[in-house]
């Protein structure tokens, strides 16, 4: 690939003429490293730690650990910041963040999440080494899945019911189809049906809209996502059909619950 002598004038199209030389210089220097063979980590792979959390899979996230990682070249590829620690420490910031919200969204209560990231936020750069880094960051991943597992756990011992949560909790954000349920538990939808709600007092249907609806309630607390985006995130048929579910929930309509959670 040549390389572009100025940088600015490449990315003028995104809007970015007037970057500063020192980001220049920054852009420069990722170009340059990635002309030299050098690739990014696989995204995909490390963010499967998310969606295992979500799971409450820690058993997996134990056997992932247990893998042979390559080193981020962090000193050489600065994400965050060009001093090398502050470039670690910062990552370990993001990690904890991104982690509580997959606990929260898997089910886990928000302050036994916010009691665990606290943990972590206390640790952040004691570590020297990325390796170090590493090792941290896969503790406490499968920390906030362990947590998120016995959550479930301690709240259905009914392992056909723990079985239809962990796939509804996976379909938070995807289509939900009682014929996948079906295939992957074994059983017939009419015995999942009338197994889950005697135990739980929900449909199937019923719980992923009360398990989608909560995760709006933290996406408009939280976050500056736009009410249509999150409707369309969590599956609803339309803007005014997610609204008329969260009022039903709720007793406000997601402006109104956004307005006054946060002050």
């Amino acid at each position: 690939m040549k390389r572009k002598e100025n940088l600015s004038d490449a990315l003028g199209g995104l809007g970015l003429e007037n970057i500063l030389p020192a980001d220049e210089v920054f852009l420069q220097k990722r170009l340059n490293i990635a002309e030299e063979g050098w690739t990014p980590p696989d995204f995909y792979s490390h963010f499967l730690f998310y969606d295992q959390i979500r799971m409450g899979d820690y058993e997996g996230i134990g056997k992932r650990n247990g893998e042979p990682h390559t080193e981020y070249r962090l000193e050489e590829v600065p994400l965050f910041s060009d001093n090398p620690r502050k470039n670690i420490e910062y990552g370990q910031i993001a990690g904890i963040a991104l982690s509580m919200q997959a606990a929260i969204e898997g089910g886990l209560n928000p302050t036994t999440a916010f009691s665990i990231a606290s943990l972590y936020y206390r640790k952040v750069g004691h570590g020297q080494t990325t390796k170090e880094y590493q090792e941290l960051n896969g503790e406490m991943v499968q920390t906030f899945a362990k947590a998120v597992h016995q959550e479930r756990v301690s709240f259905h011992e009914n392992p056909i019911v723990r079985e239809c949560d962990r796939f509804l909790m996976n379909h938070l954000t995807t289509p939900f189809h009682l014929e996948e349920l079906v295939e992957r538990s074994g059983y017939s939808a009419a015995y999942l049906q009338r197994v889950y709600k005697k135990e739980t007092g929900q449909t199937l249907t019923g719980m992923l809209r009360l398990a989608r609806i909560r995760l709006a309630m933290y996406w408009l607390q939280h976050t500056d996502i736009p009410i249509a985006n999150i409707a369309q995130q969590l599956c609803f048929s339309s803007h005014s059909h997610f609204g008329a579910v969260f009022k039903e929930v709720t007793g406000v309509s997601p402006k109104e619950y956004r307005q006054t959670t946060r002050g």
